[in-house]
């Protein structure tokens, strides 16, 4: 039943998630993972899903349906879930060591007030 409600569920987006947003959702997944520094199956468990399905969304063989990207969003510590669907990447992911990414995934899980604080730190350094 769960797996039919699943189907039913991404074939709805699939019909109102214009085109060209799908082409970039299984990046953008694979990316916020990749920052995370989760792997597939740490992904999977969470959401009680397969490391293979998580994959297969990475590879743009299937799509998951609306709520688990809302699980994911808030796995991955995004405020915004249209920052999965903007057209562009933020920035390329190859070009980011292991410390950058570090960085950007704490900073999505900070409080505004810590960000605010952070922000006032890095004005002053030249």
């Amino acid at each position: 039943m769960e797996d039919q409600k699943n189907r039913y569920a991404s074939e709805i987006v699939k019909k109102y998630v214009p085109e060209e947003i799908e082409k970039n959702l299984p990046e953008k997944l694979k990316m916020f993972r990749a920052i995370s520094g989760m792997t597939t199956n740490e992904v999977g468990q969470a959401l009680n899903k397969t490391s293979s399905t998580v994959t297969m969304w990475e590879k743009g063989k299937s799509m998951p349906d609306i709520g688990t990207l809302f699980k994911l969003r808030k796995l991955y510590g995004i405020s915004d879930l249209n920052e999965f669907f903007d057209e562009e990447l933020p920035f390329e992911l190859k070009s980011l060591t292991k410390s950058e990414q570090e960085l950007i995934f704490l900073w999505r899980k900070a409080p505004s007030s810590v960000r605010a604080s952070i922000k006032n730190i890095l004005k002053h350094i030249k």
